[in-house]
């Protein structure tokens, strides 16, 4: 048991460095452990970083999720890809008129200290495409931009 244990970790220390060696970045290891402490019961992690935060994408319990970090280590916030049926109810009403003239290309929760719960629908049609961002207010066009 010790064995397998020893084993599963070693695997999962060899794919959070291959992946942060192909990308040629390093995460701060406070982040990591910041990361280990919070989410438990994750697999297949897989750290990326931009110039301006690091991103672990992982497998928790089944399900697909991104955690993101500052530079400094500080936690920004979590995001799913969701269905139109796990929204709000009061968001759910507002998506089918703008769902009449595009199709819906990609839906998340993200779930941030600072703004709570927010989620984002991207609408695209043959000419341009729309970004929603949506709390329990309504949607609010978040970005526009012409298809190329």
């Amino acid at each position: 048991m010790y064995k397998k244990l020893i084993s599963f970790a070693i695997a999962i220390m060899l794919l959070t460095t291959t992946t942060i060696a192909a990308t040629g970045n390093t995460v701060p290891e406070a982040i990591v452990k910041d990361l280990n402490q919070h989410f438990t019961n994750v697999s297949e992690v897989r750290w990326s970083a931009t110039n301006n935060y690091y991103k672990a994408s992982l497998n928790m319990q089944g399900k697909f999720m991104e955690v993101f970090y500052n530079l400094d280590g500080s936690f920004i916030g979590i995001s799913r890809n969701i269905t139109l049926d796990q929204l709000p109810l009061a968001l759910i009403k507002d998506v089918q008129a703008e769902k009449a003239n595009a199709y819906v290309a990609e839906l998340f929760e993200l779930v941030t200290d600072q703004a709570g719960t927010e989620y984002y629908i991207t609408y695209k049609n043959g000419l341009e495409t729309k970004v929603f961002r949506g709390a329990g207010d309504g949607w609010n066009l978040y970005q526009q931009f012409d298809n190329e």
